[in-house]
């Protein structure tokens, strides 16, 4: 981060004449007010006559200004309030320039400098226009202080003062670009601390706003274009926007060229640009990125003296590059010199700053490469033991001590160390638990979530290897579906709250609230910085928690459940998880109160392989290939759980709709399992999955347990809800970026389902949001043929297209509708999970799960409207005939229609095996 110093206040003359006797009076009259004030004179004449030795005496000119400021004012020498007055801003100036250029601050020194700034505070009044260069000061003050020794309060204070100023009318434009400029940078690692999406969209408007009050000349430019493009790469790095990282490339080569090789800053701002050339290089694999992101960083390591406190991060990504180049190009050197300056950064870091963390879990990377290289048993230890120190800091961020702790225990359990890998997958899991405490938003948490993606599955890896099966489960169950699960939980266990302490239950709705709502974007005139007064909040709940848990019927609550209580919720019916990770694949499979695993070796690169081809099918409606891709599922793993679950595969009529849940992981989410079927020989068709099971989906077995427990009424369909949308608003100005045109089909399927239920359909204009959302709560059967709209990237944003607009998941899921029996979802991909959250499982059909739906039909991928309607239609059709209260009559009709358009369209899987089934 470039630190903005902004405008220089003239260094005052001292004329003052040196008093002789000083080293006399230092020793005999120490305490004295009057000779604290002509000690304190004696250094400020020495401050002026050697500046470059002002650390050695500052400590002293600090205690004799506290100690004439402790004289009550009555009491105290009017030489002495004109001294302090004259000179303490100077003091003040003096005492930040030596946290910006000097080593790791001790405790006693840092408590100097804070006692004089706080005296400062206290002379110059608010009024004067120093009094915002003041602000500054405090601002760098803290932001270093924060540095040095990693408490988030020094964050906030820090961002406090730079809101301050930059509201402050007496601030000069220069004054305020600077504050603006240092805000965006601390922001910034508050953002990295948390993972508030404000703090890094504050912090961009912030760099952008500063670098727009700066001249082309100014001296301060090259850092307030750094501190812009360092916000603007971490934003690339969470939403991959490319023209964020081209535009931070910019930014920082502008930068280096505004500085020759004697400015004080070249390292810092050679070291950001080597930075984004590395992301760039990992994203898009040009080589010239890594060679010159190396040859920057050699040049800004160079260019340091040895004492310099930045030597050592500019080491550690030295090496990080070496061992990036060495990771896909295999030069050993590279990963040895890597390795060498990594060991030098964390030898050179002090053991209580927080950067040290990092430096350490950087070595511990490349000390697992050069085992893997090399086999030494010694390095693998090392690695380990480096690991443990990550993990467990309280000074580094949740999500990195938890990437940290599952890369570990993937590490260890691979290669043996089965001990150390059960307690690091372990404490992965629970750290996964604390991203989503309330401390940020839901939007935040879900971009926290996708930094450790697949670390679901991969823990449930490591306790497999470990050959503990009850915890695989556990650890899958409770870090996948964070966000789903805990909506779930808190209106499940609700109950138990009103029956044990009714008297709690409204603290704990509307803390709740408050936690699950968005922040409003700050505004100086608020009395507490929401995001701040978010984590005080987080704080409430956790102790609101500890004292629920203190009432003998309320032990385990909102605990997750234990195995045990898991395998005897789900009943007789299996429940089978496909668990997908690089270390091992296994099928986990509970029934009749039994876990039992299936393995699956060599899975997981064909799942990949199988799941980019199905994408490309998909778009290309390459019924061939999707034939193929349906085949492989059957070889691969579905025969192998069939016959493990004792189902004949000869005589279907013996399975008699037995029903089978999937939960799918990684790459096979965008697969639909339930229609995995062999090839046919001489056109002769063998038996299929669709014949031998009734299959639905769910996202965590948990999530399912809860569900089941909740639908214990009958199914029932005397109030539908059925919309259709021909044409949408106007208004809507997306549709066609999209590619979304006209359903034609939608106000004829409508109708037609409306006619069944007896039933008036919204049609069009009739279907706008309000509408169609008012009436969902009342509904037993909802049918909305209309466009869905998914976004990759997050996918609770994803949505159905109604009149007005898009009714998004993250506002389905906030809803009550536990009197809905069936949600159909007539409308493209309403159950794709997107690219960046798949352990989230989020999508529109989970969201009316969560909501309260007891079975919900969505797609897995855009579906034609004509095709699209015959199908829904028939389907209402069957479920009619059927006419039965059991709440998996929408499970087992679903099979029965997908089975006659199989066998009437047998050669366009692409038509009729994209509906899936969640739910009961």
């Amino acid at each position: 981060m470039a630190i903005d110093q902004g405008e220089k206040n003239p260094t005052l003359l001292f004329t003052d004449d040196v008093l002789a006797a000083v080293d006399v009076l230092k020793i005999r009259y120490k305490g004295d007010q009057r000779v604290s004030l002509m000690l304190a004179a004696y250094f400020l004449l020495r401050l002026k006559a050697d500046r470059g030795n002002f650390s050695d005496i500052f400590e002293d000119l600090a205690a004799c200004i506290i100690l004439l400021w402790k004289v009550p004012p009555r009491q105290r020498l009017h030489e002495a309030d004109r001294l302090m007055k004259q000179f303490i801003m100077p003091v003040a100036e003096e005492a930040v320039m030596l946290l910006i250029d000097g080593e790791h601050p001790a405790p006693d020194f840092l408590g100097s400098i804070s006692a004089v700034l706080d005296i400062a505070r206290s002379i110059v009044p608010d009024s004067d226009p120093a009094y915002c260069q003041l602000q500054q000061y405090l601002a760098l003050f803290h932001q270093f202080k924060f540095a040095a020794y990693g408490d988030s309060d020094d964050l906030d204070a820090s961002i406090g003062f730079g809101r301050e100023i930059i509201a402050n009318s007496n601030s000069s434009t220069d004054l305020r670009a600077a504050a603006r400029s240092n805000l965006a940078g601390t922001l910034l690692k508050r953002f990295e601390k948390f993972g508030e999406m404000q703090d890094l969209e504050e912090a961009i408007n912030c760099g952008n706003l500063a670098i727009s009050e700066t001249s082309a000349t100014h001296h301060e430019r090259a850092g307030r274009l750094s501190n812009l493009a360092n916000a603007l790469a971490t934003k690339y790095g969470r939403l991959g926007d490319v023209h964020d990282l081209e535009e931070s490339i910019l930014l920082l080569e502008q930068a280096v060229e505004l500085l020759d090789d004697t400015h004080r800053d070249l390292p810092g701002r050679l070291s950001n640009l080597a930075g984004v050339k590395r992301r760039r290089y990992l994203d898009f694999g040009d080589r010239n990125d890594i060679d010159e992101a190396i040859i920057l960083l050699r040049k800004a390591e160079a260019l340091l003296q040895d004492g310099h406190r930045d030597k050592a991060m500019f080491q550690s990504n030295l090496g990080a590059a070496l061992q990036i180049r060495f990771d896909h190009h295999e030069d050993d050197a590279d990963l040895q010199e890597g390795i060498a300056f990594k060991r030098a950064a964390v030898a050179r870091s002090s053991s209580e700053s927080p950067q040290r963390i990092s430096y350490t879990s950087n070595l511990a990377d490349s000390l697992q490469a050069r085992f893997e290289l090399l086999h030494d048993a010694e390095d693998a230890e090392e690695s380990l033991r480096l690991a443990n120190t990550v993990v467990f800091s309280p000074l580094e961020s949740t999500w990195f001590r938890c990437k940290a702790a599952s890369r570990a225990a993937m590490f260890a359990a691979e290669h043996g160390f089965k001990d150390i890998a059960a307690t690091m997958a372990r404490t992965a899991v629970k750290l996964v638990a604390e991203l989503s405490s309330g401390e940020v938003t839901i939007r935040s948490t879900q971009e926290l979530l996708s930094r450790v993606s697949g670390l679901a599955s991969d823990m449930a890896a490591v306790a497999l290897q470990c050959n503990d099966a009850p915890a695989a489960l556990s650890y899958f169950d409770q870090a996948r579906t964070v966000r789903l699960n805990q909506v779930l939980s808190h209106r499940a266990e609700l109950a138990q709250l009103e029956h044990a302490l009714p008297e709690r239950v409204s603290e704990f709705t509307e803390l709740r609230r408050s936690l699950d709502s968005e922040l409003p974007y700050f505004e100086v005139t608020y009395p507490v910085d929401p995001v701040v007064e978010r984590r005080q909040s987080a704080a409430q709940w956790k102790s609101l928690l500890n004292e629920i848990r203190l009432h003998p019927d309320l032990k385990e609550f909102l605990n997750p459940p234990s195995a045990k209580d898991l395998c005897s919720g789900v009943g007789s019916d299996p429940v089978v998880i496909i668990n997908t990770s690089r270390l091992r694949c296994d099928a986990v499979i509970l029934q009749d109160r039994a876990l039992s695993v299936v393995e699956l070796p060599g899975l997981m690169q064909e799942a990949i392989d199988n799941a980019e081809r199905w994408v490309t099918a998909v778009k290309d409606l390459d019924n061939e290939a999707i034939t193929e891709i349906l085949a492989w599922m059957w070889s691969a793993f579905a025969e192998r759980i069939v016959r493990n679950l004792g189902i004949d595969q000869q005589d279907p009529e013996k399975s008699d709709g037995q029903r089978v849940w999937w939960i799918p992981t990684g790459p096979l989410t965008v697969l639909p399992i339930h229609a995995a079927a062999p090839l046919s020989h001489d056109g002769v068709r063998s038996l299929d999955l669709l014949d031998l099971v009734v299959s639905s989906y769910a996202t965590t077995v948990s999530g399912l347990v809860k569900l089941k427990q909740q639908s214990e009424a009958e199914f029932r369909t005397e109030r539908a809800l059925v919309a259709g949308v021909t044409e949408v608003s106007s208004e809507l100005d997306f549709l066609e970026s999209l590619g979304l045109r006209p359903l034609p089909y939608a106000r004829v399927e409508a109708e037609s389902v409306a006619s069944l239920y007896e039933a008036h359909p919204l049609l069009n204009e009739a279907a706008e949001s309000d509408a169609f959302s008012s009436r969902l709560p009342a509904a037993d059967l909802v049918h909305i043929a209309c466009h869905g709209v998914i976004d990759l990237l997050d996918p609770s944003r994803s949505g159905i297209l109604l009149y007005d607009r898009v009714l998004p998941a993250s506002t389905l899921i906030e809803q009550d509708l536990r009197s809905l029996g069936l949600v159909f979802l007539s409308a493209c991909e309403t159950a794709n999970f997107g690219r960046r959250l798949v352990d989230e499982a989020i999508s529109v059909s989970t969201a009316f799960q969560v909501a309260g739906a007891r079975n919900v039909i969505g797609t897995l991928w855009p579906i034609s409207d004509g095709p699209g309607s015959e199908f829904a239609t028939a389907y209402h059709r069957e479920l009619m005939l059927l006419r039965s209260s059991d709440p998996g009559s929408a499970a087992v009709t679903l099979n029965k229609v997908v089975r006659v358009h199989r066998d009437r369209y047998p050669d366009s899987p692409w038509h009729w095996s994209g509906y899936i089934h969640f739910g009961v």
